[in-house]
């Protein structure tokens, strides 16, 4: 028992198993080439050189990365007519809300090194990607932010569009999957945020101060202009609305912050060499919103534009309104826009358009409704009166705005209300002029 005792602890002891080792194969790989996606994967293959600091993970992450970005933008692409830009802005947002979970659901599949290079291959599995994303999306809770907006476009209820927007340009491709599977067009989260986007575009408005500005926005520079945010439905000052204002690229934009209490005035710098510029402010929505996303809610900004002039500019009536019944030059609208920028502008009306920089055009347009559902509903005549002004030597387009609008309804022939309507027009068109 003893010489067995003996041989047994003096037998060498066994080496460890060694732990198991990432494969490497010795033959280089068919991947290593490119592997393609497949029905229920997404592939990414990463190499660099030995020894390099970076790691060939990170570099197939990016590849899958760049992947989903792409499937991303073609499902944007299948259901909304977005600039290239804005479509860019919102895939970035929509793929930098997602790259934790991409990074964690990634797999490594096998690598490769052949003594100069190393090689890694990555999958990640579509189903489980898109279940961690659909959970993602349900915890949000995107409609409950929604139901608490109410009331004007303030600030509180723009935090609250800002961070909604922001939740669903995240998820956006998941979204349009799921209402395009819905047949309720009432539930859907996209058409919720285009009604108050759109609500919110009307009711903001720039009023001016000389108040003649809204009727006729045109201002000579170094003049002193007073700018008001209101809500066109209640009429009350709008407080912490970003606002941008733009020079026409003369001068650097400007931007600022409304305050009810206090409304915003600048002095309109000068023109340059007798060239007029426009005046542009409109809703900071970039700012507000944190990124470009108006098309994606089918928005068209409004703005108010202000046509710099300076003074002593010669102008020349370029034609009569005939369908007034007199001639313009005679006519009582005729002395009050006359009036209006000789007083306002300094402005000099000249006989011969050679002696002018600006020549101003008149037109007055109709437009009716010549069908009809019933006899119960009446024929409606809109007449709208125009007024532009264009450079003489370019003939390049300075100021075209409607000035005067009016209206008019005749249960029998639309003729008889465009005739309303027209009559109604050349009183409403001297009350606006420049009051």
């Amino acid at each position: 028992m003893i010489v067995m005792f003996f041989i047994e602890s003096c037998s060498p002891k066994p080496e460890p198993e060694p732990e198991p080792a990432t494969k490497v194969k010795s033959r280089k790989p068919d991947w290593v080439g490119g592997k393609n996606m497949d029905n229920d994967h997404w592939f990414g293959i990463g190499s660099l050189a030995v020894g390099d600091s970076v790691s060939p993970k990170t570099i197939a992450i990016e590849s899958i990365q760049k992947q989903i970005y792409h499937q991303i933008k073609k499902n944007i692409n299948n259901e909304f007519d977005i600039r290239d830009t804005v479509l860019e802005s919102i895939c970035d947002r929509a793929i930098s809300t997602r790259i934790d979970i991409i990074k964690t659901l990634t797999k490594e599949v096998e690598n490769y090194t052949d003594g100069k290079k190393k090689y890694i291959l990555l999958s990640l599995n579509k189903k489980i990607y898109s279940e961690s994303l659909e959970k993602r999306l349900e915890e949000l809770n995107i409609e409950e932010t929604l139901s608490r907006i109410e009331g004007p476009p303030g600030k509180e209820n723009f935090l609250l569009l800002s961070e909604a927007i922001q939740m669903i340009v995240g998820f956006i491709d998941f979204i349009i999957k799921k209402e395009l599977q819905s047949k309720n067009s009432n539930s859907k989260m996209i058409n919720k945020v285009k009604y108050i986007l759109n609500d919110y575009n009307d009711r903001v408005l720039f009023t001016f101060d000389p108040r003649y500005l809204n009727s006729v926005p045109i201002s000579n520079d170094q003049q002193e202009l007073t700018i008001r945010v209101v809500d066109k439905v209640n009429h009350m000052r709008l407080d912490s609305i970003d606002v941008y204002m733009e020079y026409g690229g003369v001068y650097d934009s400007q931007n600022w912050i409304s305050d009810s209490t206090n409304d915003f005035s600048v002095l309109l710098p000068n023109v340059v060499s007798k060239t007029s510029y426009v005046l542009t402010i409109g809703v900071d929505y970039k700012k507000i919103l944190k990124g470009n996303y108006l098309d994606l809610f089918s928005v068209k900004q409004n703005f108010s534009n202000v046509t710099i002039i300076p003074r002593n500019i010669k102008i020349y009536s370029t034609e009569s309104i005939s369908t007034l019944g007199t001639g313009l030059e005679y006519s009582a609208i005729y002395d009050s826009i006359k009036r209006c920028f000789e007083n306002n502008y300094g402005a000099e009306f000249v006989d011969n358009n050679q002696q002018a920089e600006l020549l101003m055009n008149i037109e007055v347009a109709t437009k009716e409704n010549m069908r009809r559902e019933s006899r119960k509903q009446p024929f409606k005549s809109e007449a709208f009166f125009i007024l532009s002004l264009e450079y003489r030597q370019t003939g390049n387009s300075l100021f075209s705005q409607v000035i005067a609008k009016t209206e008019a309804l005749d249960y029998d022939f639309v003729e008889r209300a465009s005739i309303r309507a027209l009559k109604d027009l050349s009183s409403s068109a001297i009350h606006s002029i420049c009051q």
